[in-house]
């Protein structure tokens, strides 16, 4: 069904659903399943919350919409909360401890779409950006033996951009040392990008992976330094 049509049913759903709410007795998952079908995850959480006053979406995290995951962050406690962000982060998995690529994608675009337009003012609170990377860098490692020059470009100069600049040793140490230069150079451009906001001990780790590359390339190339 196309999108306007499917806004259309959603609407008609609220409509109808705002003269049933006094009756409502069902438990949530069933009436979202009964209530919504499909077109649950067309609507917008504010929406779905305006149909039912017993909705919570902490508890339903796993059958949320990227969209609605990200509109979530924006308005629970997720940006203060480190408990609170891991449910929804490892709600991103289709089985434990694995998320697919494409998963991951659309997170950070869709999270870094609500930074840009105001929706969600960044991250206040140290320890959850770190958890959001760490998370996400880890998850993300997984598939850099797969990766392309231009996947590297858009995941570390584009997709990890208000992320980057809280790296650490231990991830960095997931970036493999046997990639050709084309991808370092993707990967050193974003950390280039983030440098201002970089902890001097930060880039000094950046640093040392920088040399660590080099010597590892040296070596398994036979060609000397100058």
């Amino acid at each position: 069904m196309a999108e306007p049509s499917r806004r259309a049913v959603v609407l008609w759903i609220i409509q109808n659903l705002n003269t049933l709410q006094g009756s409502l007795m069902e438990p949530i998952l069933e009436w979202i399943t009964n209530s919504w079908g499909s077109f649950f995850q067309d609507a917008t959480l504010e929406e779905v919350k305006s149909t039912n006053i017993h909705f919570d979406p902490i508890t339903v995290l796993s059958f949320l919409s990227v969209g609605q995951l990200v509109e979530f962050i924006g308005s629970s406690d997720a940006l203060v909360n480190v408990t609170t962000m891991g449910r929804v982060l490892s709600s991103l998995e289709a089985e434990p401890s694995e998320t697919p690529l494409a998963k991951l994608e659309e997170f950070l675009t869709e999270f870094n779409l609500a930074i840009e337009q105001g929706y969600i003012p960044g991250f206040r609170n140290a320890e959850v950006k770190s958890e959001v990377l760490g998370t996400v860098f880890t998850k993300l490692a997984r598939y850099f033996d797969k990766f392309s020059p231009s996947d590297y470009q858009s995941w570390f100069q584009s997709k990890l951009r208000f992320l980057l600049a809280g790296i650490n040793e231990d991830l960095l140490q997931l970036i493999p040392l046997d990639l050709e230069f084309p991808s370092y150079t993707a990967i050193f451009g974003g950390f280039d990008q983030v440098y201002p906001d970089l902890p001097q001990e930060t880039s000094r780790q950046i640093y040392h992976l920088m040399r660590t590359t080099l010597e590892h390339k040296v070596n398994t190339s036979g060609t000397p330094t100058h």
